[in-house]
């Protein structure tokens, strides 16, 4: 979908009209991909909302690690009075079809500032990985999933965003989450502070979010005042280095089974090809005689 990108600024308007281009089939299809590319609608025209297409960036650096990130889309109770109901059904099972595979690390983003029994993306990851070991638990900004997938993968944790949101009086809810004395997950819960929309639009960098990210966790007592020990399950950093420790881990442990699936690929190959009739002769005259003479 367009030329090959290499300036960063450029990124973002690139996935803004993939996304318009998605979500406008019958126009792609009158049209073409590339009129997405220099149309000016700005994607106001929509004729979905939710669509099981999705936008795919391949990035390419020297320091890139070799790893599959999905962002899923957040699971949706309803559509209001102007939307589509299929589309609750559409998001779930898309969300399904990435969370069920065993290869996936389940990134799960829970919101601070709702109820944790009501955040559906909790109940499906249990669904789909009962025993938590491949699911990453986090608060996040908003309630959704994300997978990471490098070979296959089976491990992870969750993630708890929009901490400051947190209603005065359930701090203890969310601390016995984080210290994964409820909802158990193998690798346990983290918690952090991204930048709002306000201060993205603004043009916070990542190092500027992750400067108030520290200052928060360090200045808000019910973070501050916890033991060292669940100290490490605070911050974006801290849940980073986890998830390349996780990667690393799992990496090594699939290396066996990878070798014995490619194994079992080449014979399998090698079955399909001898299964193959001969090639033509060429040389048909010698051929039909050496038929006749058979015969």
């Amino acid at each position: 979908f367009g030329e090959v990108i290499s300036t960063k600024s450029e990124v973002e308007d690139r996935i803004r009209r993939a996304q318009w281009a998605i979500l406008n089939p019958t126009l792609r299809n009158a049209h073409g991909a590339r009129y997405f590319l220099t149309g000016d609608d700005h994607g106001e025209t929509l004729e979905l909302t939710f669509s099981n297409s999705f936008v795919s960036l391949q990035i390419s650096g020297p320091d890139v690690a070799d790893l599959s990130f999905c962002d899923l889309p957040g699971l949706i109770a309803g559509v209001g009075s102007t939307g589509n109901t299929s589309d609750i059904d559409l998001v779930k099972n898309l969300v399904a079809t990435y969370i069920k595979r065993p290869s996936c690390i389940i990134l799960l983003a829970v919101a601070c500032e709702t109820d944790f029994q009501n955040q559906g993306a909790q109940e499906m990851a249990k669904q789909y990985d009962p025993e938590g070991k491949r699911t990453i638990g986090g608060y996040f900004s908003s309630p959704s999933m994300f997978t990471f997938t490098h070979s296959h993968s089976r491990s992870s944790p969750g993630v708890l965003t929009k901490p400051d949101r947190i209603p005065m009086g359930e701090e203890p809810n969310w601390l016995g989450i984080l210290r994964n004395e409820k909802e158990y997950l193998e690798n346990g819960w983290f918690c952090v502070k991204q930048p709002s929309s306000a201060q993205i639009n603004a043009g916070m960098t990542w190092e500027g979010a992750r400067k108030a990210e520290d200052e928060y966790f360090a200045s808000t007592a019910v973070w501050s005042g916890l033991d060292e020990l669940y100290q490490k399950y605070l911050r974006t950093g801290n849940l980073v280095e986890r998830l390349s420790h996780i990667l690393s881990d799992l990496i090594s442990k699939r290396l066996p089974e990878i070798q014995e699936e490619i194994e079992r690929s080449i014979i399998t190959t090698r079955d399909s090809l001898l299964s193959l009739p001969k090639p033509p002769s060429s040389d048909p005259r010698n051929e039909i005689s050496s038929l006749l003479h058979v015969f």
